[in-house]
């Protein structure tokens, strides 16, 4: 039996709230790179839970190619809520899924030493923040 799409929207939401608290303190902390590997994350969360919120299974969700690229998520939610509106640069979110962490992904450079511009984090960090905002209206919850 599917979870009660209400209360798994909540959870989803809980930890992408919890994850853009955490990328905060990273910035706070001069960890940049890590902290926008959780801005990345907590958008994906947040729309994930937005998602089975609008009454998507988290089954359907996960079945996306790529399955945590930022952009289909919110293709995703464009087309069962056409009002829903996203902030101008979440597009860039999807470049910290994966060079933030491997060193492969960045020749020459460690993620640490790369990501290393307190402004590029600032504005992820605002991205982030104004999804989650209009999510939480979207879905009620102060």
């Amino acid at each position: 039996m599917r979870p009660d799409p209400k209360i798994e929207s909540m959870h989803w939401l809980k930890q992408a709230i919890s994850e853009f608290k955490d990328a905060k303190l990273l910035y706070e902390h001069g960890r940049y790179y890590l902290a926008l590997y959780l801005s990345q994350q907590s958008t994906e969360k947040a729309l994930r839970g937005f998602l089975i919120f609008l009454g998507e299974s988290n089954a359907v969700i996960r079945s996306g190619n790529p399955p945590h690229s930022i952009h289909n998520l919110i293709m995703r939610v464009l087309k069962l809520d056409t009002s829903m509106e996203f902030p101008i640069g979440w597009e860039r979110l999807d470049d910290y899924y994966i060079k933030t962490r491997y060193p492969n992904e960045l020749p020459g450079y460690d993620p640490s030493e790369y990501y290393n511009d307190p402004e590029e984090v600032e504005t992820a960090l605002q991205i982030v923040e104004k999804i989650i905002s209009s999510i939480r209206k979207k879905m009620d919850v102060s």
